[in-house]
This record gives C-alpha cells, structure tokens and sequence, in this order.
C-alpha cells in the first residue's frame, strides 16, 4: 500500500543498495572505494560491478538529490 505497487522482501535490498550508495556519494573521494566494496560485500555479491549495475537505481538517487 505504501509503495503503490508490488513489492517483495528482494525489494528491500535494492532500496538498501540505493540508499546506502546515496549516503557513499557523499563522503569524501578517499573513502568512497572502500564504502562500495563494503556494500558489494554486505549484499552477497563477488565484485561492487555487480552491485552498482545491478542493485542501484540511479534515476532514484537523482529524484533524491533534486529534494
């Protein structure tokens, strides 16, 4: 009802991915490597490629940041 639209528990980890992205574009470029590969780790998956191509959902992270 919230989301106005099916949503499954796998739902959940691409809203992790996306938000926690959203919160690594903001830390200092430094950081950022470690923050990604710390991410692809926490979700499973053998390389952050994997995660930022498949889990992120950039046009959401941009509607994010126009707010």
């Amino acid at each position: 009802k919230i989301t106005k639209r099916y949503a499954t528990f796998h739902s959940l980890r691409h809203s992790f991915a996306t938000y926690r992205l959203e919160e690594i574009l903001k830390k200092s470029h430094e950081d950022r490597a470690y923050s990604f590969l710390e991410l692809s780790i926490q979700l499973g998956h053998q390389t952050p490629n994997m995660t930022v191509s498949k889990y992120v959902h950039y046009d959401f992270i941009q509607l994010i940041r126009k707010t």
